[in-house]
């Protein structure tokens, strides 16, 4: 549901008709389409190794990507996968976790992985994506991620408080016979 918002919110800023969200593997070698919009349905059920698609390049370098013209544009043609419109916009989704030093400074970079691809093309005007494209669409990407990551975090924290409450009852039931177990038939 986030990722339908996140990415319906994005064709609607930079006016786009196309598009996908593709979430890069733990291991970081494929993506898989999480949300799209106007995509070949078997296309939406593919998972792409990174070293064979646009997304992917964009994933390994963490670099947003603009092409006018794919046709003008050799380095990337070959893994437009079958693109029916020459131009497009891919934006990376970073986690960038706000960690510490010993001395209380950030360190920007440490921990940093993309976590997603934000991909757009066939603009409702016909023309050619722009840089305001690409930075409205950096922005869009900036807070996804940044949402992403809290979803992820609250599992975590559900996660933790799951297990000491579990750790609570066995810790109570190894006390008396006649409730061990008590809990778990409960749950």
């Amino acid at each position: 549901l986030l990722l339908d918002f996140v990415l319906k919110a994005a064709l609607e800023r930079v006016g786009a008709r196309r598009g996908s969200l593709m979430l890069v593997s733990e291991d970081g070698k494929s993506l898989e389409i999480a949300a799209s919009v106007g995509v070949p349905e078997e296309a939406a059920r593919d998972i792409v190794p990174t070293s064979q698609s646009i997304a992917g390049r964009v994933a390994e370098s963490r670099t947003p990507l603009l092409v006018r013209d794919i046709g003008a544009s050799p380095e990337v043609k070959d893994l437009g996968r079958g693109l029916s419109n020459a131009s497009f916009v891919s934006v990376p989704l970073e986690r960038r976790p706000a960690a510490r030093s010993n001395d209380g400074h950030r360190n920007g970079s440490d921990g940093q992985r993309v976590l997603a691809v934000l991909n757009v093309n066939d603009k409702t005007t016909g023309g050619a994506f722009s840089e305001s494209d690409l930075k409205a669409l950096s922005i869009v990407a900036n807070h996804a991620a940044a949402a992403l990551e809290n979803v992820r975090l609250i599992g975590d924290i559900e996660n933790a408080h799951f297990s000491t409450l579990e750790s609570m009852a066995r810790l109570l039931e190894a006390k008396d016979a006649y409730t061990r177990g008590h809990s778990d038939r409960v749950q």
